[in-house]
């Protein structure tokens, strides 16, 4: 997991810094500890448009800033992680760590393209839910396409499963896209991206 300080946030037409702000105490915020082995610091939010504005908010010491999202039209999120810092012959799973605001919008109706796979090989892809309501509209029996609640109180989405072989060299990328324009979106706050290992085989 990495803190919103570290992450780079890019717009359409430059790097805009005042379109962002810090702010203290966020309430109910948590820091989850991974081992430096499953972290890759370089790590970006990508808002292409100049109607995009977002908050960075200070939750605790440890683990001090998250990114509120404020409004965009076009939302999408990234990430990557070396192979090589992952322990191999290991099937890993990433997750979105986020929480809503009381006036989240823009994600009702709309799912969210997620996409995870080693940069020119072979990708997951996958659609997932941001409003949990939705489980009770969306046809099918699939829990994994919504958000679960952690004991942390933050909500987290499965982005998808990906292995690590023996011999596994790359870079593993991460992405979460929305490009449905004719709807803003606005009110969801984003702790992270987080991988934890899901079942390692014998070699």
């Amino acid at each position: 997991m990495i803190s919103a300080r570290e992450l780079t946030i890019i717009w359409a037409n430059g790097d805009t810094p005042w379109y962002w702000c810090w702010i203290d105490d966020f309430p109910g915020a948590r820091y989850i500890s991974l081992s430096n082995s499953c972290l890759y610091y370089c790590f970006w939010i990508f808002f292409p448009t100049c109607y995009s504005n977002i908050d960075c908010l200070r939750i605790t010491k440890r683990f001090p800033e998250v990114a509120k999202l404020r409004f965009v039209w076009w939302f999408e999120i990234g990430g990557k992680i070396d192979t090589s810092l992952l322990s191999t012959m290991t099937t890993y799973v990433a997750f979105l760590v986020f929480k809503p605001t009381n006036n989240f919008f823009g994600f009702d109706n709309n799912p969210v393209e997620v996409t995870v796979g080693l940069d020119g090989g072979n990708v997951q892809n996958r659609t997932v839910y941001f409003d949990r309501r939705q489980q009770n509209i969306v046809p099918g029996d699939n829990p994994g396409l919504f958000p679960k609640e952690r004991r942390d109180g933050w909500l987290e989405s499965e982005l998808g499963e990906f292995f690590t072989g023996s011999d596994e060299e790359g870079k593993l990328s991460m992405t979460i896209l929305e490009i449905n324009c004719s709807n803003g979106k606005h009110g969801l706050v984003v702790q992270g991206i987080e991988i934890r290992p899901k079942k390692r085989v014998n070699k």
